[in-house]
């Protein structure tokens, strides 16, 4: 079962937490992410979660350095809130757990991988 995602901006910086499905295919291991549709993989499991790690590092740097992250994520699906903080909700579960999610998420492993990103 599927936890919180979760992005928030706080002073500090990005508060990240995310769920990631985690299976095998041809030999290697894939975690993806469906609320951001980001994948990354790996040889063993431990490497594809540090590699998803430092792809949705790369994701947030490359958004927050264009300016671009409220616009990537909503087109993704989510929603803001700005008061009190600025705070990003998930798109709705119909919406990312579909057929094709099933196919890869549906029987998998799944882990949840939290992040603290400073402001750049």
């Amino acid at each position: 079962m599927f936890g919180k995602n979760s992005i928030s901006h706080e002073p500090h910086g990005y508060n990240v937490e995310l769920n990631v499905c985690l299976f095998e295919d041809e030999g290697h291991f894939i975690a993806h992410c469906p609320a951001l549709d980001i994948s990354s993989y790996g040889d063993d499991e431990e490497e594809a979660k540090k590699m998803f790690n430092e792809a949705v590092i790369v994701f947030l740097e490359e958004v927050e350095q264009r300016g671009t992250l409220d616009s990537v994520l909503l087109d993704l699906g989510w929603s803001l809130q700005r008061k009190p903080e600025i705070n990003y909700r998930p798109p709705h579960p119909d919406l990312i757990h579909n057929e094709q999610f099933q196919q890869f998420c549906g029987k998998s492993n799944h882990f949840n991988t939290k992040l603290t990103l400073p402001v750049v």
